[in-house]
């Protein structure tokens, strides 16, 4: 619920913002909403749980249920599909975003691959771990 609440605000920020053409605002939102989706990607566990690595830096061994749970489709389950849409949902409008401010460029090219990124491991932490 507080998600969506975020979603609402961010889009009438963002919306004032760029009626406004103010860019320090418009940078502000983009902080935002960067703080928001790295708050989703700890809530579903992307961030705070790295099952490929122990301790800081040192990978561990793959282990047969790491291949099998990297290889194997996840069936959705419970609410599993609402979330992964509105981390999709997150991820298209800080898209729209980058491809309003920034110019086209090979880092903004780069920039949106990793936002792909971004959301690809946020949706395969839910599969994977639930």
């Amino acid at each position: 619920m507080n998600a969506l609440i975020a979603v609402g605000v961010w889009a009438t920020l963002l919306d004032h913002a760029h009626r406004q053409k103010e860019t320090i605002f418009i940078l502000a939102i983009v902080a935002v909403k960067l703080f928001i989706l790295i708050g989703v990607a700890l809530y579903v566990g992307f961030v705070e749980k790295d099952i490929y690595f122990k301790g800081d830096i040192m990978p561990r061994e793959l282990t047969e249920q790491d291949i099998e749970s990297r290889f194997t489709y996840h069936a959705p389950k419970g609410n599993q599909p609402e979330r992964y849409g509105l981390i999709r949902d997150f991820g298209k409008q800080f898209a729209r975003d980058i491809n309003v401010l920034c110019p086209d460029s090979r880092e903004k090219t780069i920039a949106l691959t990793k936002l792909d990124e971004v959301i690809m491991w946020a949706n395969a932490s839910i599969a994977r771990n639930e």
